[in-house]
């Protein structure tokens, strides 16, 4: 059987209905020997890829298993520890992102007076931004399996925040109703706040997040999941994985970066910083 988890929070992993049911028996069980009761109302089922492994279905089932004569219902999207999981979203969905930038603007809205207040230093004020505000746009960015429009719309997202801190963050030339540019480029904006383009540093989550997992061990679960012996593939443009990411921007083989990885001598470039993978 196969879990991850945090406190009494539980995600099982199966392949098939059948051994799903099973596992539910089966720590069911486990619960009762301990006095434990598993929640019914708060236990949810999911199908990942359902449209993929059942291309003939046009509607998707309300339940697929039960629980002490009970039904648990099965679940189109589900949140669990601050993530959306959507059952046809295999990589980091719209829904996600969506989430990411929405839980980030309403923090800044709700400390704005601190963050866009001039009589404070400006590096104090992008440091409790990057401490509260991008933590929660980037919540586990370390695995997220995006494409370019999305990471986009995370960086603009960002990138208007600074903007809001600063004097002269949306002044703008060459106006018009259907043409514009600001006086003051992204990269621009960047420097007077003293802080690294907010891509470059998902790139070097990612790329850290990546050695770790790859010094593990091979029965580690989150590594399996990373690295699945998968035997079928579908029809259609290949979707990237995170292992292509991060190569992709290193411009590195897998074998230069396992290497470099297992010695802990992996060397992660952004702007404005320089460091070595430990």
């Amino acid at each position: 059987m196969d879990w991850s988890g945090y406190a009494d929070d539980l995600e099982l992993y199966f392949e098939d209905i059948s051994s799903l049911q099973k596992g539910l028996n089966l720590l069911n069980e486990t619960f009762i020997r301990f006095h434990l009761q598993i929640n019914i109302s708060k236990t949810k089922t999911m199908i990942i890829n359902y449209r993929y492994l059942n291309p003939e279905e046009e509607t998707y089932p309300e339940t697929i298993a039960n629980l002490n004569g009970q039904t648990v219902e099965n679940v189109k999207d589900f949140r669990y520890l601050g993530d959306d999981i959507k059952f046809n979203e295999p990589s980091t969905g719209d829904t996600e992102i969506d989430l990411r930038i929405t839980i980030a603007e309403n923090k800044f809205v709700q400390i704005s007076k601190k963050l866009c207040n001039r009589k404070t230093n400006l590096t104090t004020r992008v440091y409790i931004l990057n401490t509260m505000v991008r933590t929660r746009l980037t919540y586990s960015c370390q695995t997220w399996n995006t494409d370019q429009h999305q990471m986009n719309r995370v960086n603009s997202s960002y990138m208007t925040m600074l903007r809001k801190m600063i004097n002269n963050g949306f002044k703008r030339e060459n106006v018009s109703e259907d043409n514009f540019s600001y006086v003051l480029s992204h990269e621009e904006v960047l420097k007077i706040c003293k802080t690294e383009n907010i891509i470059d540093y998902i790139q070097r989550q990612q790329v850290k997040y990546l050695a770790h997992i790859a010094r593990r061990s091979n029965s580690f679960f989150i590594k399996r999941l990373l690295f699945p012996d998968v035997k079928v593939t579908k029809r259609g443009r290949r979707i990237m994985t995170l292992e292509d990411y991060v190569l992709s921007h290193l411009q590195m083989t897998a074998d230069q970066f396992y290497k470099k990885a297992l010695s802990k001598t992996l060397n992660v470039t952004s702007t404005g910083s320089h460091s070595t993978v430990g």
